[in-house]
C-alpha cells in the first residue's frame, strides 16, 4: 500500500480505495466521497472546529465568519423584539444556537496536519468496517472510535456561542 504523502490535507479517492483495500464493485466513486466526507465531519463535530487544507482557507473562512456575525446577532435580536414571553424568547434564541455553532467552528478552524489526518484514517476506516451495521447496532459509525478522540484531544474547540 502505498503511503500518504508527507503533509497531505486530503484524502484522494484512490488513496481512500487503497486504504479500506475496497474495490470499484464495493462502493461507486460517489459512496466512497460520502465516506471521506463523513469521516472528516465527525471529527470536525468533535472539534468543534473546521479543518482546512490551507492557512489561507482558515484565513478566508474566519474572515467571512467575522463578516457573517453581526448580521446575524441583529437577525436573532429581531427576532427577539417584542418577544415578552420568557420560554418563547429562550425558544428563540436556542433556534439560532446551531447557526452561531458552525460560525464559531468556521472561526477558529485550522489547518490539517498530522493528527488531523490520521483521526480522519481511522474513522475512515471505523466508517468503511461498520458500513453494513443496522441502525440498533451496538456500533455507531458516526461515533469516532477512542483512538481518534485521543488523537484530536488537543485539538478541542470549548468556545461561547454567543
Amino acid at each position: 500500500m502505498s503511503n500518504l504523502p508527507q503533509g497531505a490535507t486530503s484524502i484522494t479517492l484512490e488513496f481512500a480505495r487503497e486504504y479500506l483495500r475496497a474495490d470499484v464493485e464495493d462502493a461507486s466513486d460517489e459512496q466512497m466521497q460520502t465516506f471521506i466526507d463523513n469521516a472528516l465531519s465527525v471529527c470536525e463535530g468533535f472539534c468543534n472546529r473546521r479543518f482546512y487544507a490551507t492557512q489561507a482557507e482558515v484565513n478566508a473562512a474566519r474572515q467571512a465568519a467575522i463578516d457573517a456575525y453581526p448580521a446575524l446577532k441583529e437577525e436573532r435580536e429581531a427576532a427577539l423584539a417584542d418577544v415578552e414571553d420568557c420560554d418563547l424568547r429562550n425558544f428563540i434564541v436556542d433556534s439560532y444556537i446551531p447557526q452561531f455553532a458552525a460560525l464559531n467552528a468556521q472561526a477558529v478552524g485550522m489547518v490539517i496536519n498530522g493528527n488531523i489526518m490520521a483521526a480522519w484514517l481511522t474513522m475512515l476506516g471505523h466508517g468503511w468496517a461498520n458500513r453494513e451495521e443496522d441502525v440498533v447496532a451496538s456500533t455507531n459509525v458516526n461515533t469516532l472510535p477512542t483512538g481518534a478522540k485521543r488523537i484530536l484531544q488537543p485539538y478541542l474547540w470549548i468556545g461561547d456561542l454567543g
